[in-house]
């Protein structure tokens, strides 16, 4: 079964049969791939089964915990996912900077974030390991070689909310402020009666309780292009310097390079180093567990975060406990939170602000031209998230092979169709739930 919310596969829909125009799944190509667009049905029994699991593995959770053995998750890495330059075996197009992660949605949850990355104890081995990093560089750089890819330099942020059973691991510039705005009202969630679903952050857990956490919550993280998100690093990085000697060019071939600016910068030095490496550090490690599977349940993305975190507040909604005081409904999302945090692309300077010396309103501009070796010198850097997220390039409308949007609602004189493909899902959310009470709970769930 394939676990990506779009799912990137080379058979046929859940009920069987190949994609057509009577499945009720629309099809875009992707180079050699199709690309399938589920059913709104279908999203719903996904979502059901999903629901389902995690209830049943509250209460078995050793016969969980037995299948993870026998069967460790691994993050997937598809010929499907490639992007598509590296199918075509050609240079990397601009395009794929307007790309979200090809691997996306829900997915089989390995185990808990390897502690290594976040737990208080283990800060020596990450200051000592930043350290073997940092020297590394510097041989190379005197060397007149690349800076060598950029590793995790802080802590994997990592937040809880007890109330509603969820985890969330957050990296910076994906989102993630527009994110806490609409689960702890922005600054005061008490004054916006929001409490109940204000995240605070995990600081410690004795690993031998970490197992059982980390498989009875659901575990979600969003996700950013990183080629956009490294233009918004900088950008944002060159808001905190008043020198203008320092370039986008710079940044792109060594973001750590930053480092040197910010520390040599009267007002950016008080931030220090650490707010540096925090808003350029990789994501892909922050979402794995410690034997390399996937330490989430659910990976959204920042291009689409409303689509995406509507699911996941639907989950929690249905997650939550009924009639337990003090956990209310989960808000659904009322405004977009796409460019909420949005500037506009030609910034001024003013006071105690500064502004980036490059400013294009195409992100691909970033990467044309005079600066066509940042397409690499980005994808180098960031060598795992490239792997492991998988983005590719935007299709232009001409290019997709999209049925009507009618397709997507049955009506009329396929009520017939829509009666018989509804009993075939239930039958199969079933099978993905399991039997008993997960079965009856995705049942339940779809009336």
């Amino acid at each position: 079964m394939c676990i990506a919310l779009y799912r990137l596969c080379s058979g046929g829909s859940m009920g069987g049969g190949s994609a057509g125009r009577g499945s009720g799944l629309s099809r875009r190509r992707l180079g050699g791939d199709v690309l399938e667009v589920p059913h709104p049905l279908e999203e719903r029994v996904r979502v059901a089964a999903s629901l389902a699991a995690h209830s049943a593995a509250e209460h078995s959770a050793d016969t969980m915990l037995d299948q993870q053995d026998a069967e460790p998750a691994q993050p997937v890495h598809t010929a499907d996912a490639q992007p598509a330059a590296q199918q075509a075996g050609t240079a990397p197009s601009t395009a794929v900077v307007a790309g979200a992660a090809a691997v996306h949605g829900f997915v089989r949850k390995a185990g808990p974030l390897n502690p290594k990355l976040w737990q208080p104890q283990y800060r020596q081995w990450r200051r000592e390991r930043r350290q073997a990093w940092l020297e590394d560089r510097q041989e190379r750089l005197a060397a007149g070689k690349p800076a060598p890819p950029l590793p995790l330099t802080q802590e994997c942020q990592v937040w809880v909310n007890h109330k509603y059973r969820i985890i969330y691991l957050r990296h910076a510039k994906t989102g993630s402020s527009s994110l806490f705005c609409h689960f702890n009202g922005c600054r005061d969630a008490n004054a916006n009666g929001q409490a109940a679903t204000a995240f605070v952050p995990l600081q410690s857990v004795p690993e031998e309780e970490l197992e059982d956490l980390w498989r009875s919550y659901f575990v979600v993280t969003f996700v950013r292009n990183a080629y956009t998100r490294a233009i918004s690093s900088y950008r944002m990085m060159m808001r905190n310097v008043a020198s203008q000697s320092y370039g986008w060019d710079q940044f792109c071939a060594d973001p750590a390079s930053f480092v040197d600016e910010c520390l040599a910068d009267p007002a950016c030095s008080k931030k220090g180093a650490d707010f540096v490496y925090t808003h350029i550090q990789p994501q892909a490690e922050c979402i794995k567990a410690a034997d390399g599977g996937w330490a989430v349940d659910f990976i959204g993305r920042m291009e689409h975060i409303d689509q995406d975190l509507s699911l996941v507040l639907e989950l929690l909604d249905q997650r939550r406990p009924k009639g337990v005081a003090g956990v209310p409904p989960v808000k659904p999302l009322e405004h977009s939170l796409e460019n909420v945090n949005g500037r506009g692309c030609n910034e001024t300077a003013s006071a105690g602000r500064h502004a980036a010396r490059e400013q294009y309103c195409d992100p691909e501009d970033y990467f044309r031209g005079q600066h066509s070796g940042c397409l690499a010198a980005v994808a180098q850097q960031y060598q795992e998230d490239m792997g492991t997220l998988q983005f590719v390039a935007q299709q232009a409308p001409e290019a997709l092979d999209v049925f009507d949007a009618a397709e997507h609602t049955i009506a009329g004189s396929h009520a017939a169709e829509q009666l018989q493909q509804e009993q075939a899902e239930l039958e199969l959310a079933g099978d993905a739930a399991g039997d008993g009470e997960a079965a009856a709970e995705a049942r339940r769930m779809l009336r």
